[in-house]
Parts: C-alpha cells; structure tokens; sequence
C-alpha cells in the first residue's frame, strides 16, 4: 500500500569532502535520486527529524575511532525519524512512526 502523495525522488546531504575546522557549505551536497521500488518486508519512510549529534564532527574525519568515517559523496548516516508512507511488510503499517539509520535524507527505504 503507498501514500498517493509520496515523492518519486529523494534528497540526501552527502559529504564531498573532509572538513578542516569548522564545516563549510562546501563541505556538502545535497543530491537528489529515484527511490527504488520496495523490496519484500521493506518500507519507505519519509524522514521528519534528523539527528544532528557531535559524534558525526568526528566521522567526517579519515581516522580510526570508535565509529567509522563517513563515506566521501555518499547520504550521511545517522539517527532518524519518520513516518511509513508505504510498506511492502505486513508488520509495520503506513502511518506508524519509526527510528532508521539511514540519515539525512527525505526518504529511507
């Protein structure tokens, strides 16, 4: 079941580049790309909050620590909330509010 309102496109904030100091605009990217159709047990979740914590400071950075660097022009990955707008699982219905790791994007599948 799909929500008719869902987009056919998401936006992703991806990281071009390893900061020095204090991230600038032109440290990021927003890039936009089709979502993919669902998958068996897969749901598509429009993101309403994004968690913007120290941590990820660290990640931007190419060195060993406890979490591991964000990839360079790929979606940042994070903690995130949001709502189902369509389920191809039986478990989780649209409408219910779920937490992902998929990160600062409009829609994670």
């Amino acid at each position: 079941m799909t929500d008719s309102a869902v987009s056919t496109v998401s936006r992703s904030v991806h990281l071009l580049s390893r900061p020095v100091g204090v991230p600038t605009r032109d440290d990021f990217a927003v890039v936009e790309a089709p979502i993919p159709a669902l998958g068996s047990g897969e749901l598509l979740v429009r993101s309403l909050v994004m968690s913007v914590d120290p941590y990820m400071r660290s990640r931007m950075n190419d060195a060993k620590s406890y979490a591991p660097p964000f990839e360079l022009d790929q979606p940042m990955t994070g903690g995130a909330v949001g709502v189902v707008v369509a389920a191809n699982a039986s478990r989780i219905p649209v409408g219910a509010t779920v937490l992902h790791w998929q990160g600062w994007r409009d829609y994670a599948v």
